[in-house]
Parts: C-alpha cells; sequence; structure tokens
C-alpha cells in the first residue's frame, strides 16, 4: 500500500490516478499520529511532501524510518537544506516536486 502525506490537491489526484493505473492500493493522511499508525501496516510505502504545513516533516522521516518504513520525499529544488535535512533522516529517495512529477508512475509500481 501506498501512504500519501502531502496537502496539495493537483498532486494528489496525480498520485491516486497513477496507484490505480498500478493496481496499487492508496490512502491519504497528513497528520503526524495517523501517519505512523497507518505506516505501521506491513507492506505500506510513504510518499512525502517535505513541504507540508504544520507539521516538522523531517522529524516525520525519522520517525518512519525507525519503524522500519520505505519514505520517498519530494520537495522544491531550491530547498538543498530541507532535501539534505530528510536525505540525512533517512528518506529513502528525496525527489525535486518536477522530478517527483515526471517519475510518479515508476514509484507507485509494486516493489
Amino acid at each position: 500500500m501506498i501512504l500519501a502525506v502531502m496537502d496539495d490537491l493537483i498532486f494528489g489526484v496525480k498520485l491516486r490516478e497513477a496507484a490505480r493505473r498500478a493496481g496499487q492500493m492508496i490512502d491519504f493522511a497528513a497528520r503526524p499520529e495517523a501517519v505512523l499508525a497507518k505506516a505501521a501496516m506491513a507492506g505500506t510505502r510513504v510518499i512525502l511532501d517535505l513541504n507540508l504545513r504544520q507539521v516538522d516533516t523531517v522529524d516525520l522521516v525519522r520517525r518512519l524510518k525507525a519503524a522500519g518504513v520505505p519514505v520517498i520525499a519530494y520537495v522544491a529544488h531550491v530547498q538543498v537544506d530541507l532535501r539534505r535535512a530528510a536525505e540525512e533522516a533517512g528518506a529513502d529517495q528525496v525527489l525535486a516536486r518536477s522530478s517527483f512529477v515526471t517519475k510518479i508512475d515508476q514509484l507507485v509500481q509494486p516493489n
């Protein structure tokens, strides 16, 4: 299952459609407690918008990785410090938003 952690409606629609094409289940969450609870399900991968408002996304990456959850994150290409912080927190991949959009179909493929 893919757990999308974002508040961007356009990206959410694109991700939902890509998951549907790949035959993947997808769920959405934004509050850290809900993300951690849903991510605990076996086989869950998290796709995280590092620019999510009102959430310490780097801490969320750290907590998800401590639980053994794969994390793919994306961020504006100019936010080098945030990208680096997410990588240091353990994110499996950190993509620029533009790259995320072009690779969305690959990212939702079953492992």
